[in-house]
């Protein structure tokens, strides 16, 4: 225990100084890794990311601290079963975690899983566009995040199966409206999420539109949203078209409203879709 005991005391010490660097490339870089594990770390005074993993299996980043980083935190590209478990993502420039991977094609899942982190104080330099999680592809599972304290979006989704669970969210999009404490749309392949048993609270934005904090945007579909508890949650759910979309069995208290619906995509506004998706007129 004796080096971590003075890594602690070490940066206690050092914690009012100036740190100035020049590095762009990430700290660490995993490339077709697997059956690799990191454990208690500090990544921290980089102007680019901590750590990247790309394609390999089964990597796990554990009980390890990022901060103080001037791009995306954790990025995961490809691979399978790879795991982001217990760490803390705190004071960072932009994203703290960003993870793809799967085939869409044959929906084949990554499987990987970004659980129990503790995510806040991000996008302290560019103020959009920042996420706390990004997650992208095919069988992904987000659970047991707290995220808060940023402004703007704690999660955006993208991709088929995922599994969205457990999360508590709260003081996101303090700085941007018409967004989401968790973002989807403009596709409507994206099908089979689940966003189940997760605690949204504290969500207030500026602008027209203010803050949703589960906004189906734009033709999402397929979503199933059950089990959830939106308090003081400003606009609770907004499902913005799309089909096929569940809504059940939730509790919102305070919210403005609950849940709005619309019929988006029968007009002028089938622009927004993206050429590989969009319906044919005949």
């Amino acid at each position: 225990h004796y080096p971590l005991r003075r890594q602690r005391q070490m940066c206690i010490r050092d914690r009012d100084s100036v740190v100035v660097s020049a590095l762009e490339s990430p700290l660490v870089t995993l490339n077709d890794v697997s059956h690799f594990s990191l454990e208690g770390m500090i990544f921290e005074h980089s102007r680019g990311s901590a750590l990247t993993i790309t394609d390999g299996t089964s990597c796990q980043i554990a009980g390890s601290t990022f901060r103080e980083l001037g791009g995306e935190a954790l990025v995961i590209t490809g691979g399978k079963t790879h795991r982001a478990v217990s760490n803390d993502l705190h004071d960072l420039a932009n994203g703290a975690i960003r993870a793809t991977g799967g085939d869409r094609t044959t929906l084949t899942p990554s499987s990987h899983e970004i659980l129990n982190n503790h995510i806040h104080d991000f996008s302290q330099w560019l103020r959009t566009g920042q996420l706390g999680i990004y997650f992208d592809g095919v069988g992904q599972r987000i659970a047991h995040n707290s995220i808060h304290d940023a402004p703007f979006e704690a999660l955006r989704q993208s991709g088929n199966d995922h599994l969205i669970e457990y999360n508590e969210i709260y003081r996101v999009c303090t700085e941007t409206g018409d967004a989401g404490a968790l973002h989807t749309g403009r596709d409507y392949t994206w099908q089979g999420n689940v966003i189940r048993y997760n605690y949204w609270h504290d969500l207030a934005g500026p602008g027209l539109h203010g803050v949703t904090a589960v906004y189906l945007d734009d033709f999402a579909s397929g979503y199933q949203i059950y089990g959830n508890v939106f308090y003081r949650a400003g606009r609770g759910v907004q499902i913005g078209g799309g089909r096929h979309n569940l809504v059940a069995n939730n509790v919102f208290i305070e919210c403005n409203p609950s849940l709005h619906l619309d019929a988006r995509g029968l007009g002028l506004s089938l622009i927004h879709i993206s050429e590989p998706t969009r319906p044919r007129l005949i």
